[in-house]
């Protein structure tokens, strides 16, 4: 669960954040992820959150420090919570949403009910995640594409347990080049380079080999 970071109590966040400044929030430009429970973006999703609830001060929302119990004569907070519910459940696909939703849903449940569903069934996840790391091919993805894929995959790996360091991410970066690539990822020096070096590297011939198509 999210660790409270925030200094301010409820009464300060009602002041400072009213429920009708938050449902008026774009929160989709500070969580432009739809989550599935198949998808390796829970860490990007759970991030970009938690940034959300820093951001606004809506941390004792969902870090289990005030019980809801509590605040039943509290309209504008329980307009807050039920705002941070909402954002919740339009960034989730159909299939989680039926798996997480419960009657009258707060928002710290829900947050929790995440955490457990996406963090508790670790050794699965490794397993599936595995299996799209190390079988993942560029193909007639750009290098940068191909990259970003790769590192997500990784974070979501380092998420659950597995470590991933730089000098697997480059051996799997060069095992699913594309075919066209691979012969000027043999010209690199045999001494092991870092995957940042190689991916510039790349990059770089992959312009000039369009380049030279053109």
């Amino acid at each position: 669960m999210v660790g409270s970071s925030s200094s301010l109590d409820s009464s300060t966040t009602v002041l400072a954040f009213t429920s009708d400044r938050l449902n008026e929030l774009i929160f989709k430009d500070h969580v432009p992820i739809v989550l599935d429970l198949d998808s390796p973006s829970y860490n990007a999703w759970r991030t970009c959150f938690v940034l959300l609830f820093r951001s606004y001060c809506l941390i004792d929302n969902v870090d289990g420090s005030i019980d809801i119990r509590d605040m039943k004569g509290d309209e504008e907070w329980l307009a807050i919570d039920a705002c941070i519910v909402k954002w919740l459940f339009l960034t989730i696909s159909r299939g989680l949403f039926d798996m997480v939703n419960c009657r009258d849903p707060s928002a710290d449940v829900i947050w929790t009910r995440f955490c457990d569903l996406f963090l508790d069934n670790q050794l699965q996840r490794r397993v599936f995640l595995q299996g799209k790391f190390f079988t993942m091919q560029q193909n007639d993805l750009m290098m940068d594409e191909y990259c970003t894929k790769l590192n997500v995959l990784s974070a979501e790996l380092r998420g659950v347990g597995m470590v991933v360091d730089d000098s697997v991410l480059l051996t799997n970066l060069l095992r699913g080049l594309h075919p066209i690539l691979v012969q000027s990822a043999a010209n690199l020096s045999l001494t092991m380079p870092s995957s940042a070096k190689v991916v510039t590297y790349l990059r770089m011939e992959e312009k000039c080999l369009r380049h030279a198509d053109r």
